[in-house]
Order: structure tokens, then sequence, then C-alpha cells
């Protein structure tokens, strides 16, 4: 059960909690229904705590999930745990366009 500042979005940490929370529930009851057969999620640092966190406790060890995040090089044992949670490195940054992403001249 949320906490009455849950509801209160102006803060960044209570915001990630309650997503957090409800993702975590979602993950969970399509798990257990068997409507997913795996799970990616790609974002940033908000995003990776967020997904990181709800793939730790919905799922159990050989079901697949993969976090592809701008926070996933040195080390990452804050976000995975001791799980199976693969991540792997954006290589570049997913908030957009940069001379990595637009294509070369032909």
């Amino acid at each position: 059960m949320l906490s009455e500042d849950a509801l209160d979005f102006s803060c960044r940490d209570t915001a990630l909690e309650t997503m957090t929370c409800a993702i975590t529930a979602t993950l969970s009851r399509l798990y257990a229904e068997g409507a997913i057969a795996g799970v990616i999620s790609a974002g940033g640092s908000g995003n990776t705590s967020v997904c990181a966190a709800a793939f730790r406790d919905a799922f159990s060890i050989g079901f697949p999930k993969l976090l592809v995040s701008t926070m996933a090089s040195g080390n990452t044992s804050h976000y995975v745990g001791e799980t199976d949670v693969t991540m792997m490195h954006s290589v570049v940054d997913i908030a957009g366009m940069n001379t990595l992403l637009l294509p070369s001249p032909a």
C-alpha cells in the first residue's frame, strides 16, 4: 500500500518510489498470468532505478530481464544486486539524436 505522500509527485524520490511499486505489481501480475516471456527496459538513471528494482522483485531467476541503460558501466551491483538481470550500455544517449545516431552521408 502506498503512503499518503506517494501522491505528491513534486518530489522525484516519491514519484520514483510510486512508479516502482506500480510497475512491480503490474509485472508480477503479468508474470503470474504467463502473459509475458521476458522484459526489456531502456532509459537513463531514473528508469534504470525503477525497472531494476521491479525486475529484481517481480521475477524469478531464469526469466529474461534486460536493462539497456546509460548507467551500465562500472559497478552496477546497486542496480542488479545478486540476480540474473542483464545490463547493457546504450552506447549513445537515448534522450535524443547525436552524431552517432544520425545516418551517415551517402
